[in-house]
């Protein structure tokens, strides 16, 4: 039998409208695989604020209210184990309940702590009424604490719910374990890419392989990342990509990276053929997903060097995918608006750059990593327009090329007046 290990889970119960809260601990014990069960926790609301009256049932919170409100349960897992992916799941009734739109309750489970800052903007689930019953399961990594909070949320400021609804205390289980989903690793052990079975093999009509092409092609991008910023390693050295959320934006760069489950037929449409290609626009997918990790790796420079996340971001992918000899197509960097007229534009600026140095023609990025070796080893704590201007005059030094030469008066204090601002 395995060695039981206890995680205790912090309830906080909080309504918008409605200033009542408990805060109790709960005792919760599992096997090395799964979170079993978790207790019940007393929380009852305030009646006279005639909004949600919140008790316990068996394993279940019930919760009722007379006039249209929202509620958020919140949880606080603790002694999982670290940098792990669990899968949270509850259970909802709504048969009694009713949203203002009179069609569907909105329940999401949103990750609330640090550790994960994109966490809090996956999408809601819709519940029919009409169906009564529905589970809603969730992927959340926990921190090198084996740490998370998370929050059970019912209702939207848009749609707004009353009634009766009973929510079952949260579940977990290590990822691993869950058959809904899948997992594909490439062969250093780097990168993950996490899907809901379900999903990729009937939402897409890719097949292993492409898959694994996908991740090797990506991995080797990343070793590349890797190499221009002097080996440093984000994230405990495992970059994983999340499929199975609904997110309000294709890609979220962090730890873990969010990509929109939406988008999933569109993103993977021709992979096959995609993979036989060196030719790379700007919303191919191996781009997308180069260009997510590639922000994972400015975490040791932004406090010296950073100026732009964006403007870095895609400096770093456009290091990778040259050095490994794709073919950056014309839609890959856009130059408008111009740098003259007064706006200003990370990729403008970076394109730009890459002209004044012939970059791309010469593969000649030596100098920009003995730019970004020099600058990461000085100090921190300066604004954005110190270090631009450090960046421009160390990158000039090392290279033998006055770049303030490069740019024309116009363009100059364009770039200047949107760093000091």
């Amino acid at each position: 039998m395995s060695k039981v290990k206890k995680i205790y889970i912090l309830l906080v119960l909080v309504l918008l409208l409605f200033t009542g809260s408990c805060d109790k601990k709960a005792n919760v014990e599992f096997d090395n695989d799964s979170l079993d069960s978790i207790s019940i926790i007393e929380a009852q609301g305030q009646e006279n604020f005639n909004n949600f009256h919140m008790a316990n049932h068996d394993d279940s919170q019930i919760l009722r209210a007379d006039v249209y409100t929202t509620a958020s349960l919140a949880y606080r897992i603790e002694d999982g184990e670290p940098f792990s992916l669990y899968v949270i799941s509850v259970t909802a009734d709504v048969t009694d309940a009713v949203s203002q739109d009179r069609k569907n309750i909105e329940i999401s489970i949103n990750v609330t702590g640090d550790n994960d800052v994109n966490g809090r903007f996956t999408s809601s689930i819709p519940v029919s009424s009409k169906n009564g019953v529905k589970t809603i399961k969730r992927v959340v990594k926990l921190d090198k604490l084996g740490q998370a909070s998370i929050a059970v949320n019912v209702g939207t400021s848009n749609n707004k719910i009353k009634g009766k609804l009973e929510i079952t205390c949260p579940s977990a289980i290590l990822l691993s374990n869950d058959t809904d989903y899948l997992t594909v690793t490439n062969e250093e052990q780097n990168i993950q890419f996490i899907f809901y079975r379900k999903d990729i093999y009937e939402t897409t009509s890719i097949n292993n392989e492409d898959l694994e092409c996908l991740i090797e092609k990506l991995a080797q991008l990343r070793r590349s990342i890797k190499d221009l910023v002097g080996g440093y390693e984000p994230y405990n050295g495992v970059t994983q990509y999340v499929f199975t959320e609904n997110i309000p934006y294709t890609a979220l760069a962090g730890d873990p990276i969010y990509i929109n489950k939406s988008e999933l037929e569109n993103l993977f449409y021709n992979l096959e053929q995609a993979n036989m290609s060196t030719a790379v626009h700007k919303k191919d997918l191996l781009r997308i997903l180069c260009h997510e990790v590639s922000h994972t790796f400015d975490n040791h420079l932004i406090a010296s060097c950073v100026f732009d996340r964006e403007f870095f971001a895609i400096m770093k992918e456009l290091y990778a995918f040259n050095i490994n000899g794709y073919e950056l197509q014309d839609d890959f960097i856009s130059r408008s608006p111009a740098l003259s007229s007064g706006i200003y534009s990370y990729e403008s600026f970076l394109g730009a750059l890459l002209e004044h140095m012939n970059l791309l023609e010469d593969n000649n990025w030596s100098y920009i990593k003995e730019t970004l070796l020099s600058l990461k080893e000085n100090e921190s704590g300066l604004s954005n327009a110190e270090k631009f201007q450090r960046f421009i005059g160390v990158l000039s030094d090392k290279s033998g090329v006055n770049l303030r030469e490069k740019f024309s008066e116009s363009e100059w204090q364009t770039l200047v007046n949107h760093f000091e601002t």
